[in-house]
């Protein structure tokens, strides 16, 4: 899983970022919120960590999805 997760992470654009930004709030199920978290904290420069661990922090069912 890793792996695909950096992979897909190598690949994302402006439209792509602004969708995982999206889904890491308002995804419908807890495991799309963290597979776009954990995507967004792999994109280089690290800008977006932030928003991932608030992500993770509060929304308990995306916490137990890791």
């Amino acid at each position: 899983m890793h792996s695909a997760v950096i992979a897909t992470a190598s690949l994302t654009n402006k439209t792509s970022t602004a969708s995982l930004r999206r889904w890491t709030l308002d995804g419908d199920v807890p495991i799309l919120r963290v597979s776009a978290a954990g995507i967004l904290a792999r994109l280089p420069g690290q800008g977006k960590a932030d928003q991932v661990a608030r992500v993770l922090a509060y929304d308990e069912k995306s916490a137990t999805s890791t």
